[in-house]
């Protein structure tokens, strides 16, 4: 028989200090892994009868990325998050890097050549030139959302949101607050906090041009900078400001709205992250537990492309003495209307995370 109730399906992209959380989670709780490892369905699909075969093992918390439920029987997140709820999982523990860019970044770092520069520039081109990257973030944060939206409402699970400074600056509270969902007895027990060794694989002392080089900046830059809403990513080290909050099971009626085949939360809107929501880890202090980031100096600003400070750059006319005038080039920056309209087009959703 089961010996406690409940579980913890995590619901997150990768490279959002994920390993670090269900480590910590894991050991505190004293649980194991569903399927004997932390991303239990990264190479087989999800089922029924696998979830409640982990609850049935006290295997009871596993991370279910979003592309993990592709090609699975549930594949629909309505499906996924009910046979989640019916197994015995209890609550989603879920955590959204606000800095898309640098998740991305993070994501290419973990699979770049290294010692070699010329075959990581390369690399860098191929994952960040030729990509509509404010349709990526777009709809990685809508596939998020929706997950949660259906866990909520439709499944009736417990959620607990986690930023992800909560997740890299207060580890153990992060835990707590969810193990305490779980169960109270959970909760209450200390602390054992786990070092992930993905915390080595990114360069934290450099720049977003340092990390991905200067081609792979300039791509990165001609898209971001001119959207308001997007540009403080090229701030590789800063992070949207995104305070957490749970809910206990869900109390509104099921949603019937649709959205490519699942129920349809409301559509995310990126450009509302401004330059006020943003925080920056402190030049003086490392932040504790950071999965991508930590050790990070010298941090530098992001910078427009070099085709923007081209185009601010004062041409000179000649005067009528035979001297030269200043005369400011037109902005190339589009307006701000025109700069947050959505591209159309689709993309992969999360096509460079391993």
């Amino acid at each position: 028989g089961r010996t406690a109730p409940g579980g913890v399906v995590l619901w997150a992209f990768g490279r959002s200090a994920t390993d670090t959380f269900a480590g910590t989670a894991r050991r505190t709780a004293g649980w194991t892994y569903c399927r004997g490892q932390k991303e239990g369905f990264k190479d087989t699909t999800p089922t029924p009868k696998r979830l409640r075969d982990c609850i049935d093992r006290d295997e009871r918390i596993t991370h279910v990325k979003p592309q993990h439920l592709n090609h699975s029987p549930l594949a629909n997140h309505s499906a996924f998050f009910r046979a989640a709820a019916k197994a015995g999982f209890t609550v989603v523990a879920a955590s959204f890097r606000g800095n898309i860019l640098a998740r991305e970044v993070s994501s290419f770092e973990l699979t770049a050549p290294r010692g070699n520069e010329k075959a990581r520039e390369r690399r860098a081109v191929e994952a960040f030139c030729g990509r509509d990257l404010p349709e990526l973030f777009r709809a990685l944060r809508e596939t998020y959302d929706h997950g949660l939206h259906v866990a909520r409402h439709t499944a009736g699970l417990q959620v607990i949101e986690l930023s992800f400074n909560d997740v890299t600056r207060e580890l153990c509270r992060s835990v707590e607050r969810t193990l305490t969902l779980v169960d109270a007895e959970l909760g209450a027990r200390p602390c054992k906090a786990y070092a992930s060794p993905h915390t080595r694989t990114s360069h934290h002392r450099l720049d977003l041009r340092g990390r991905v080089g200067n081609a792979s900046y300039e791509c990165v830059a001609r898209q971001l900078w001119p959207r308001q809403g997007l540009r403080w990513m090229l701030d590789i080290y800063a992070e949207a400001r995104e305070t957490s909050s749970y809910s206990s099971a869900a109390t509104e009626e099921e949603n019937t709205g649709v959205l490519g085949g699942h129920d349809a939360p409301p559509a995310p809107e990126l450009t509302a992250w401004d330059k006020d929501t943003v925080v920056r880890p402190s030049r003086h202090r490392k932040p504790a537990h950071d999965e991508s980031t930590s050790g990070a100096a010298g941090l530098v600003q992001g910078e427009p492309p070099s085709s923007e400070k081209k185009a601010a750059a004062p041409k000179r006319r000649k005067g009528k003495g035979g001297g030269h005038a200043a005369e400011a080039a037109p902005s190339e920056t589009p307006s701000e209307e025109e700069s947050d309209r959505t591209p159309a087009s689709s993309s992969d959703a999360d096509s460079t995370t391993r």
